[in-house]
């Protein structure tokens, strides 16, 4: 083999799996962080909230300690600080002005929109068809799609997972698609709805599948990839008012699996060519 093809393609092997494992601790953060909200806004007991938020801030601290071994970039260190405030104010919130059942300072986790599930199959099946017709161009088009990996055009994720695909690779992914997904849905959609529910429902369903959008073709600047997830957003926003946060949870982590498999099938296709 020859070495200096080799050893680069190692090296990018590990800075992107330790991306991928970065982003797996900061999802998992922040998922502990909703589950801080969710006891905060239910149960009375001061004690259990103050552990927890001790818990997050060991947990950031943790992340922040890793993170100064692979670099030491101050956007990094910006970023920890910012997200330690998060249980550094509940425990401010909790010793000094916690009410049972009355948050006085945040938002009562049960008034977000899409917490309060409607379980209607029907409706559920139509927006899962919806996704699925979304999804078939990838499997149409994924040939062509997969020859950009040459030119770098393809989420470095997705070319992470296709090529020599491993156990540990497809458990790495399942985390962070269900992770990334759940945590996506949860503030692309039940909060900034829940924030801006006094505007006009269309705008502001239009104004975050904008930024959902946008956020996704910032890392794979591909404006093809911009109006897929646009479009999926419009799609998520109306399962989850219309059914609750569990249900676009399901079609996001289904359009990411079905991707990645229609990726992987044609991958393998031509591997054996």
């Amino acid at each position: 083999m020859n070495n200096s093809y080799y050893i680069p393609m190692m090296i990018s092997k590990n800075r992107i799996e330790n991306k991928i494992i970065k982003s797996i601790i900061y999802n998992s953060i922040f998922f502990f962080i909703i589950l801080l909200w969710f006891f905060y806004s239910t149960y009375d007991n001061s004690p259990i909230l103050i552990l927890m938020s001790c818990f997050i801030a060991l947990l950031i601290l943790f992340s922040f300690i890793f993170n100064i071994k692979i670099t030491n970039k101050l956007s990094i260190k910006l970023f920890h600080i910012l997200l330690m405030l998060i249980p550094f104010f509940f425990l401010i919130e909790i010793l000094f002005f916690y009410e049972p059942y009355n948050p006085p300072v945040f938002i009562s986790y049960h008034s977000l929109i899409g917490i309060t599930h409607n379980h209607n199959l029907f409706l559920f099946l139509i927006y899962l068809v919806l996704t699925i017709l979304k999804v078939l161009p990838i499997k149409l088009f994924n040939e062509r799609i997969i020859s950009r990996f040459k030119n770098k055009e393809i989420d470095e994720y997705f070319e992470y997972f296709l090529h020599n695909s491993s156990a540990k690779k497809w458990i790495l992914l399942i985390l962070l698609l269900s992770l990334g997904a759940f945590i996506e849905e949860f503030v692309f959609r039940s909060l900034l709805i829940t924030l801006f529910v006094n505007w006009n429902i269309i705008l502001v369903i239009f104004f975050i599948s904008f930024i959902f959008g946008f956020s996704h073709y910032t890392s794979s600047k591909n404006w093809l990839h911009f109006l897929s997830t646009f479009f999926s957003s419009i799609i998520y926003s109306l399962a989850l008012i219309q059914l609750g946060l569990l249900y676009p949870w399901i079609l996001h982590l289904t359009t990411n699996l079905l991707a990645i498999l229609f990726f992987y099938q044609s991958n393998k296709r031509r591997t054996k060519k």
